[in-house]
């Protein structure tokens, strides 16, 4: 089965500023915990309200994707549900 991604991977330890402009136009974003500083995770938590966001503790393709997945079915039965 193939998908139709297209994974950019940002380092989640630079300025703010720069992160949130490379979020622009994404459809779910994807925080490997171990990956990102503290301040940056709750700037996501706190401004990226729109799109479905991932928590992942791990950084393996494989099973990010099986998160993502999930998080689109539910992202999509909550925006239903409205």
């Amino acid at each position: 089965m193939k998908f139709g991604y297209k994974a950019e991977v940002l380092e989640g330890f630079e300025p703010w500023a720069k992160i949130s402009n490379e979020l622009r136009d994404t459809d779910v974003v994807v925080v490997v915990t171990s990956h990102i500083s503290h301040d940056n995770m709750w700037r996501v938590k706190k401004e990226i309200t729109e799109i479905p966001v991932v928590y992942s503790e791990f950084d393996g393709a494989n099973r990010i994707l099986e998160q993502v997945i999930a998080a689109e079915n539910s992202w999509k039965e909550v925006r239903t549900a409205r």
